[in-house]
């Protein structure tokens, strides 16, 4: 990515219908390339809408489907979506080069399954195997009216 990932910030809002409200702040300090994007993998029925990227407050313009092909100019201030077959890669121009604080927001449906037993929430948040991997990472999970504590909710968390 051409990018120095200082600090990463997530929160999960996990809603009623089974979907969540995911919102990312993205602290970095970019040094080459053009965009950044975030891989979302194996989703199945999971389906991702109203992708929203900002830097310090100013708001990316959406083009839908995104081309990584074009130039880093061409990609300021704009941000889409690569569809592809297990899928989908949520990208962004990184526009000037140095420090940035990128404001990201997406809606997932179906996240919450329902099991015999429990309902779960699987997800991948941060990828593996990235050119620059965040420094430090913060992920904080929540519920739409309902508080997640020891007595009501087990955790796991994997692949640090």
């Amino acid at each position: 990515m051409g990018l120095l990932a200082l600090f990463v910030s997530i929160l999960v809002q996990l809603q009623a219908d089974g979907s969540a409200r995911i919102s990312e702040r993205w602290e970095i300090d970019a040094v080459s390339g053009t965009e950044m994007y975030l891989v979302r993998r194996n989703l199945g029925d999971i389906g991702i809408s109203d992708f929203r990227v900002s830097d310090s407050g100013m708001e990316f313009l959406d083009t839908g489907d995104w081309d990584s092909s074009l130039s880093r100019e061409e990609k300021r201030g704009k941000c889409g979506i690569v569809r592809k077959s297990d899928g989908a890669e949520l990208c962004w121009g990184i526009g000037n080069y140095g420090p940035h604080t990128f404001e990201v927001s997406y809606e997932m449906t179906n996240t919450v399954k329902t099991l015999q037993d429990y309902d779960s929430f699987h997800m991948q948040l941060v990828s593996p195997g990235l050119s620059s991997p965040p420094q430090h990472v913060k992920v904080v999970i929540g519920a739409e009216g309902v508080q997640l504590d020891t007595t009501n909710t087990r955790m796991w968390g994997f692949g640090y």
